[in-house]
């Protein structure tokens, strides 16, 4: 089946978009939306769009991802002095940290 069989036009609102960006253009600030990526859509997102989708609380996961496999999670890379400290990520429930880089 086609995603755009799936996700038809709600309200006359286009739910399926050919990148990120456009997707986050869409998504409104703390209201706890999900963009999920397809299995064939290979491009990673940018540093800004990280930003974006951070900044407006917006969860970036791909539609073949299942609750028990791994996941990627990055944040925009900042530079810090080796004196500050600062929450880089925020996780809730029960995870497994396999590395930070």
């Amino acid at each position: 089946m086609v995603l755009s069989e799936i996700f038809r036009p709600d309200q006359a609102q286009v739910r399926v978009y050919s990148s990120i960006t456009a997707a986050l253009a869409q998504c409104v600030t703390n209201r706890n939306d999900v963009i999920i990526i397809a299995p064939d859509f290979v491009t990673a997102p940018t540093d800004v769009e990280l930003t974006s989708a951070g900044t407006k609380k917006v969860s970036i996961v791909y539609a073949n991802q299942t609750e028990d496999s791994e996941q990627l999670v990055s944040t925009p890379s900042t530079a810090l002095p080796a004196t500050t400290t600062r929450t880089i990520f925020t996780v809730t429930g029960v995870c497994e940290l396999i590395a930070v880089v």
